[in-house]
């Protein structure tokens, strides 16, 4: 395999990423599994092929073809963790790895948009199939098209995580239209829409906001806390913070929509961040 390596220590780690150079890595743990497939999913979940696999062996005999008796609830299990992974990558047509340990199903690789379908690796039933669906799909795809409408596959996670990285920020960026959208993407959608309407102050309205802010849930004299530890506050957002005289938690559990408000006010991005993250109910379990 290229640009895998199999790490026993810290020093061997990084002496594999400075071998790396501009490749994007992902570090995952080494699985000792029980037994090991590899699916074919098309359709970002809709059709499915689960293929006992065996990775140690030559790639020409990697794909077990007398496999018998596996179990049907693990089976079931796989389907469903492959509908569902599928369904939020958006993926047309990708394969995904399970190593199947103690009867739990880890997705290992799981981010192959090109998969290997060549005859002589996955052998004739599988070639097969996979040339039938995948023809399948291409002509509902094909049935499926609207002129003038976008017609790409946005993976829940990927639209809904955009939609949440783009709240508050002030982006221009818009989203395409999907056929169905998410209660949790309108909720941010809107979320985004009311705080985006909140003005930023300057010089003494700003001033004016920070002491009301500040008189509202204290000024900060107690020790300064990591504020990071809240979601959705990164260092940037903690400076910014910090500057406003918010530095404890105690400050930010006391924030209502008022106060929320007003920290909106003072920032000029990721305005109506705190209200949907719930930073203070989140500082609140952190006091406990």
């Amino acid at each position: 395999w290229k640009s895998v390596y199999k790490v026993k220590s810290p020093g061997e780690l990084f002496a594999a990423y400075a071998e790396t150079d501009q490749l994007v890595m992902m570090l995952q743990e080494n699985v000792d599994f029980d037994s090991y497939f590899r699916c074919y999913s098309l359709g970002a979940g809709k059709y499915t092929r689960i293929m006992p696999y065996e990775p140690r062996n030559p790639h020409h005999l990697r794909y077990v073809q007398d496999e018998v008796g596996t179990d049907p609830a693990l089976l079931a299990k796989m389907e469903d963790y492959l509908q569902r992974l599928n369904k939020a990558l958006g993926y047309d047509f990708n394969t995904v790895e399970f190593a199947v340990r103690d009867g739990v199903p880890l997705a290992i690789d799981f981010c192959n948009p090109a998969p290997d379908a060549e005859l002589t690796s996955v052998g004739p039933e599988n070639f097969e199939w996979i040339v039938e669906t995948a023809a399948t799909m291409a002509i509902e795809k094909a049935l499926a098209h609207k002129e003038g409408q976008m017609n790409l596959t946005w993976g829940s996670f990927v639209g809904d995580s955009m939609a949440d990285a783009l709240t508050g920020a002030g982006s221009d960026i818009v989203l395409p239209k999907q056929k169905s959208t998410s209660k949790a993407t309108k909720k941010t959608t809107s979320a985004k829409k009311q705080a985006d309407e909140v003005v930023t102050l300057t010089g003494e309205a700003a001033a004016a906001a920070k002491a009301d802010l500040l008189k509202k849930i204290g000024a900060g004299s107690e020790a300064k806390d990591d504020l990071k530890k809240i979601s959705g506050i990164g260092p940037k957002l903690e400076k910014t913070l910090n500057d406003m005289g918010i530095v404890s938690l105690k400050q930010v559990s006391k924030m209502g929509k008022k106060e929320y408000a007003l920290v909106d006010s003072l920032l000029t991005a990721f305005k109506g961040r705190g209200q949907r993250d719930d930073w203070a109910g989140q500082a609140k379990q952190l006091l406990k």
